[in-house]
């Protein structure tokens, strides 16, 4: 996850042209997906809004720069994807269930192509973490950023801190880190106000029929 996310920024900086201005900065990279690790495995719920905003701001801006590089001067690229970009991201934050939707159907692709690195599974993948993040949305913000935020914690630190370890160790890494901020989301997430329905009608129903009879 850390070394695919590097290279789509490492690809969208070489697309905008800024490559040459940031390679000074390389050596920070590892830090700054551990920050984005750590706060999307512990703080997911919270900031998954941001985190949308910010993917959709780098989406237009690498679309327009593909679309509109070499038809219009360069200053009239960067106005274009700087003012449409920060436009759509503002507005984004706004919508949070089309935005977690997204954000879990995205999630789903990248866990679909760990199963099998397939387009049908990547597919299948993303509609489910859509449909699960629709009917279940606290449950599916929390359990699929922690999953993500706790493999990219790993993947860092196995990548550039700790090579050497093996496969068992970062497995464990994973399950501790995804677990830990599971829990951590959910503890924190009981006074959320965004979503009136954490869950279906049919479900809220049999947990309370349930309560009941026990």
């Amino acid at each position: 996850m850390a070394d695919i996310l590097s290279k789509w920024f490492g690809k969208f900086a070489s697309e905008t042209g800024i490559l040459g201005d940031i390679r000074q900065y390389q050596g920070f990279g590892p830090y700054v997906l551990l920050v984005l690790g750590a706060l999307g495995c512990f703080l997911g719920f919270w900031v998954y809004r941001a985190y949308f905003a910010v993917f959709l701001f780098f989406l237009i801006a690498f679309v327009c720069t593909v679309c509109m590089s070499g038809r219009v001067e360069w200053g009239a690229v960067v106005t274009c994807f700087a003012v449409v970009g920060t436009a759509a991201a503002v507005l984004s934050y706004g919508w949070y269930r089309f935005g977690g939707c997204i954000l879990c159907a995205l999630i789903g692709v990248w866990i679909g192509c760990l199963v099998e690195p397939s387009v049908w599974t990547a597919a299948a993948g993303g509609i489910l973490g859509g449909i699960f993040m629709l009917l279940f949305p606290v449950l599916a913000l929390s359990s699929l950023t922690a999953l993500w935020g706790g493999w990219l914690l790993a993947d860092v630190l196995f990548l550039w801190f700790w090579p050497g370890a093996g496969p068992l160790l970062k497995a464990a890494a994973v399950a501790l880190c995804a677990g830990a901020g599971f829990g951590l989301q959910m503890l924190t997430s009981r006074r959320q106000t965004m979503f009136r329905k954490v869950c279906p009608d049919r479900v809220t129903h049999w947990l309370e029929k349930r309560k009941t009879e026990c």
